[in-house]
């Protein structure tokens, strides 16, 4: 939940944590960040607002930490794809690592296909 998210997203961060990362450009990133999700959230709720968007009676106002939880869960499990983001149902649950991980991934057919940087022996774990 949110209170999950929190604990590993420097969105949710204080200024004084973020004053912890000691990188100054790194800083700054996160808060034009902040900065700019927090816009999309008042435009979002503009939108919801406006008549004819949402059906008749059905009211959606979240809660700023509620669109900051979704961003971070889309971000979080999006792979870029054509100059543009997707979500692939169960990659999120495959294991990580930056040095054993794939080297491509692409669409063939009707499935996502992903490729490993080296041969992988039978019983072997596979990272993403």
């Amino acid at each position: 939940g949110v209170e999950d998210v929190r604990k590993v997203s420097v969105d949710f961060a204080s200024d004084g944590q973020l004053r912890l990362l000691e990188d100054e450009t790194r800083i700054d990133e996160v808060k034009a960040r902040r900065d700019r999700l927090r816009g999309q959230y008042h435009t979002l709720l503009e939108k919801l607002s406006t008549d004819g968007v949402l059906p008749e009676g059905l009211h959606l106002h979240p809660a700023p930490t509620e669109y900051l939880w979704a961003v971070f869960i889309v971000d979080s499990r999006a792979f870029s794809w054509n100059a543009s983001y997707v979500l692939i149902p169960f990659a999120d649950l495959l294991n990580h690592s930056q040095e054993k991980g794939i080297t491509d991934y692409g669409r063939e057919a009707d499935s996502m296909v992903f490729k490993a940087k080296d041969n992988v022996a039978a019983g072997e774990q596979v990272y993403l």
